[in-house]
Parts: C-alpha cells; sequence; structure tokens
C-alpha cells in the first residue's frame, strides 16, 4: 500500500487509534508479516463488541493507526470458519457478523496487514419465541462511567466476577467531556475493555457525553460517532440518539433525554412502541439518561416525565434504566406521580412486583463518577449511595434484578413479574 497523507479528519483519526492502541493494548507486539487467524500472535489490536443491524446483529469495532483493509474471522465451537471482509481502507473498523445462530458461543478474530487480534468470544441473544418470550438470559446495566477510571475498572471487574452476561448497558455520561478525544479511553475504553471485548456494549446519551459547548440541541460530540455503531440506517436523524432493538424476549429503547420534547424523537418513540416488535415483546425496557423519578442528587427531571410518561403508560413500559445521578436508586411502580402498587408479594425477603401497573424506575448512575446523597422519596422503594452495577436475569415473564457493589455485596434486590 501506499504512503497516505492524512488530511483533518484523517491525522484526527489517526491519533484516536494511536491513543487506543497504545492505551488498551498493553503488552502488544507488532508481527512483521500478516499470520494466519488460527494461530495468533500477541495482539496489536483491541476490537470492542455492540450490536447493530435488523438481528440485531453482533459488531466488532476497533482503530488502526493507518487506512487498511481490514476482515473479522469467525464460527462455531473454537472453529474460525467464516470470514466477513471490508476491501475500502479504512482507520476504524466495523464488520458486522451477520445471521449467526441464536443462544450460541462464536470464537471471532480481528485481522489486518501486519496485525492480528487474540481469539475472542461472544453469546449471541436467545431468538424470540411465539408468545414474545425467549430463552433465558442475562444482561447488566450500569452508567456514569466517567472521571475515576480506576473506579469504573473496579466495577467492570465486578461484574467479571459473575457469569459474562449477554449484553451490556450504559445508561450515559460514559466521559467527562464528551469533546475531549482522549477521554474516551483513558475514562470508558480501557476500564471497560476486559468486558466489552466479551459482551456487546449498548450505550446512551448522557448530558457530558455531548458537544455542550454549543447552543441546544446540543450536537453529538464529534467521538460518539466515530466511537460507535447503532441499530438503524446512518442517514435517520435520530441515528445514535435514539433506537430500539430486542433482546430475547425484552424490547429495549435507548433515547436522549437532552432532547426530551423533541417532535421528531417523539414522534419515533410513538411509533416503535406501537410496533409488533414492542406490542408482542414479553416485557418493554427504556433506558435514558436523565430520571424522571429520582430523589438527591439533580433529583426528577420533571420535563422527562411529563413528554414521556405518558407514552410508557399507555403502551406498557414495564422498567427503565437512568443514570444522572451518582448512586443507585429503584422506584415502586409509579405511573402519574403516585405509587400503583408496593411489592405484590414477598419472595425469600424480596420484593416481587407486578407488570403493568405502572413503571419501575431504576437509577444506576454509580459506575465511577464522584457519589451523590440518595434521598427519599414516597416513590422510592430503596436507595444507597455506592458504586455498584445492575445485574438482570431474563427468563419468561420474570425479570430478576440485583444490585451489586463494585466489593460484590448485593445491595438490593427484585422481581418484576407479570400478574397471574
Amino acid at each position: 500500500m501506499g504512503a497516505i497523507r492524512p488530511g483533518p479528519r484523517h491525522l484526527s483519526l489517526t491519533l484516536l487509534a494511536l491513543t487506543v492502541l497504545l492505551v488498551l493494548a498493553s503488552g502488544c507486539t507488532e508481527t512483521e508479516t500478516p499470520t494466519d487467524p488460527g494461530e495468533p500472535p500477541t495482539p496489536t489490536l483491541s476490537p470492542y463488541l455492540q450490536l447493530a443491524g435488523p438481528g440485531p446483529d453482533p459488531v466488532v469495532i476497533w482503530a488502526t493507526k493507518q487506512p487498511v483493509t481490514s476482515a473479522v474471522y469467525y464460527g462455531l465451537d473454537g472453529d474460525l470458519t467464516h470470514v466477513v471482509e471490508d476491501t475500502v481502507p479504512k482507520q476504524r473498523h466495523v464488520i458486522a457478523l451477520p445471521q449467526l445462530a441464536p443462544d450460541s458461543e462464536y470464537s471471532w478474530q480481528a485481522v489486518v496487514p501486519e496485525e492480528i487480534s487474540a481469539v475472542g468470544t461472544i453469546r449471541t441473544l436467545p431468538s424470540r419465541q411465539v408468545g414474545g418470550t425467549s430463552d433465558a438470559f442475562t444482561f447488566v446495566a450500569y452508567g456514569d462511567s466517567r472521571s475515576h477510571p480506576s473506579v469504573h475498572a473496579a466495577v467492570i471487574q465486578s461484574v467479571l466476577v459473575g457469569s459474562v452476561p449477554s449484553l451490556v448497558i450504559n445508561t450515559g455520561d460514559l466521559v467527562y467531556s464528551g469533546q475531549d478525544e482522549l477521554a474516551w479511553p483513558r475514562e470508558f475504553f480501557e476500564p471497560a475493555m476486559p468486558l466489552i471485548n466479551r459482551s456487546p456494549v449498548m450505550i446512551t446519551l448522557g448530558n457530558h457525553d455531548l458537544n455542550s459547548e454549543v447552543p441546544p440541541p446540543y450536537p453529538l460530540a464529534t467521538w460518539w460517532l466515530e466511537f460507535f455503531a447503532f441499530p438503524g440506517h446512518e442517514t435517520d436523524p435520530g441515528y445514535g440518539r435514539w433506537f430500539s432493538y430486542d433482546a430475547g424476549g425484552i424490547h429495549i429503547i435507548h433515547l436522549d433525554s437532552n432532547i426530551a420534547s423533541d417532535a421528531v424523537q417523539l414522534a419515533w418513540l410513538s411509533d416503535d412502541l406501537s410496533s409488533p416488535a414492542a406490542t408482542e415483546a414479553d416485557f418493554r425496557v427504556a433506558v435514558f439518561h436523565h430520571p424522571p423519578y429520582s430523589a438527591g442528587g439533580h433529583d426528577s427531571n420533571l420535563n422527562v416525565r411529563e413528554v414521556w410518561e405518558p407514552l410508557f403508560l399507555a403502551h406498557g413500559v414495564d422498567l427503565v434504566f437512568n443514570g444522572h445521578n451518582h448512586f443507585y436508586q429503584r422506584t415502586w411502580s409509579v405511573a402519574d406521580g403516585e405509587v400503583q402498587a408496593h411489592a405484590a408479594a414477598i419472595r425469600n425477603g424480596h420484593d416481587v412486583m407486578h407488570s403493568g401497573t405502572g413503571v419501575v424506575y431504576i437509577i444506576t448512575g454509580g459506575g465511577g463518577a464522584p457519589l451523590y446523597a440518595s434521598g427519599a422519596a414516597d416513590f422510592i422503594a430503596f436507595g444507597i449511595t455506592r458504586h455498584h452495577h445492575v445485574r438482570v436475569a431474563y427468563t419468561p415473564g420474570s425479570i430478576h434484578c440485583q444490585a451489586v457493589a463494585r466489593d460484590g455485596e448485593v445491595l438490593d434486590e427484585f422481581f418484576l413479574e407479570h400478574p397471574e
């Protein structure tokens, strides 16, 4: 390949690639010649996983120092029998692995000329069955991972103590300053890499992730669309800001609460909640940054409550994950500012709440940012000021949630189930 003279965009991406490779790929060495993917040397690449496309398909993302062609080899049972190639030289590589079998473990490996990654694994999500259910699977949610990489890394290690989840959800504020290129590898990628190179990570815009130095509607920070891929076509107005996908029996909706009143987003949300994907799901889960119900920190965001809660109630949204407030809180099932039902039952000392009576909100903002004091309100079932993540186990008709501190202590546990 001939020498390439980078323009401003290429230069910026070259710096990005160098940062990602130097910071994330500790102990890496380059190979002198292309290596067969079946016999990898020490890796020099640091790929990570997301979901995108109609499947949604797992996507492998990474960066290189210069524009090069790329490929991902993959297959079942540790055999790298398939390949997806991109023959157009690029520095940002996004390769989807299409039509994978559901609920199956695949091995994969990213390859570019003279560089090759370690062999990774990913377990695909189960497929939705008749009646909207699917086989059991687990995902984790956490947010506000900014500012303190060592704390973020400890939260990630606490996730890895348990079984590797099939999906990771971040509720926003991945970094302190979205327009700061170096903040992304330092505050997000380096701490999260031991998890997100094994489980797809799906992210939601927080206020710190935006280019907030300009007036509303706060354009996306440059790096948001450079680092990540999202379900939906790249020309859609909401690409990267709002999107949805199916994780087994759960329909998951990501929203941009920085512009909750945006008419285009509201119309999209109404259409999505009315779609068969949402109406036929076992559960409907929304993810966005600013909590409509919370006590302490920034308290409740009443604008988000006013514009989105009517749609959530009308279309049977069951569970919402938020961040912004740097603590853990869980509400009772609430609607229109009122508690609809306290625990319908107690199982082994844990609350069991029925879906369909309102919405349960979880504030999971303890991923690394400085903590706030958790407050009290009639609608708060439990709250605590700790760094943590939330582990969610789905089985047909039931969602089992545990808030887990970074030292492994289970802080809160509850079930959300369909009434009999």
